[in-house]
């Protein structure tokens, strides 16, 4: 398993009993885990009653690796301990993964409206190409666009490697006229966007500008886009 710096991600650990017999007390626990990794859950976990052979139980562990963490391989101690409480069996085992050093950054290649200045009522589409200039791959990267209109404000583009660049296609209805706001990425930067009256002419209104802006995200981070 490869994961890279920043990224959140899951691990999940199945328990089954395989014998006859049902135990009485079933413990798993992580130990000593290395400090530049966050994890939300206790790592000393009670395991439910496993009531008849064979069942199981699974527990799921929501880490994440800090951002001065430093590359290289990376190794967590388990333990499970079962049985009765005067008779005990202990486990040991091991979780390893490889923790990457190169980053992804996304940033905004190219934006490009369809028509470029549209009319009241007419169906706009607005392109942001999100190019990965980073060393490391982007993984379920998703944008959002705060707009006013009636349309999409969340585009999914999926994984970027190194050097690679992507569409995220936003559409809506131009169902007002006159000057509005639309942003992209924790207000990195805001830009106006004019929609023109039915026939042709410029409206007075311009939208007032507020602090809320939309974002880029991927995986276990974000990535910055800039603005049009």
């Amino acid at each position: 398993m490869q994961i890279d710096i920043g990224e959140e991600f899951t691990i999940g650990i199945q328990i089954e009993n395989c014998g006859s017999k049902i135990p009485e007390f079933v413990q798993f626990e992580l130990i000593n885990p290395p400090t530049d990794i966050e994890i939300k859950e206790s790592l000393v976990i009670e395991i439910p009653r496993l009531n008849y052979a064979n069942s199981e139980r699974f527990i799921t562990y929501h880490m994440r690796i800090a951002e001065n963490a430093s590359p290289g391989n990376y190794l967590i101690k388990t333990r499970l301990t079962y049985g009765e409480k005067d008779s005990l069996t202990v486990e040991n085992d091991n979780i390893s993964f490889l923790v990457r050093g190169e980053k992804a950054e996304l940033n905004l290649a190219s934006v490009k409206v369809n028509p470029v200045l549209p009319t009241e009522k007419e169906t706009v589409e607005l392109t942001m190409r999100i190019e990965n200039t980073g060393r490391g791959a982007a993984k379920s990267i998703v944008v959002y666009a705060e707009h006013p209109f009636q349309g999409t404000k969340q585009a999914f583009i999926g994984s970027l490697n190194s050097n690679e660049e992507g569409p995220a296609i936003f559409t809506f209805i131009a169902d007002k006229s006159g000057t509005f706001n639309i942003a992209c990425s924790m207000n990195m930067y805001r830009g106006t966007f004019v929609v023109l009256e039915s026939d042709g002419t410029k409206s007075d209104y311009v939208e007032e500008k507020s602090s809320a802006s939309g974002g880029c995200g991927m995986g276990g981070g974000c990535g910055g886009c800039g603005g049009f």
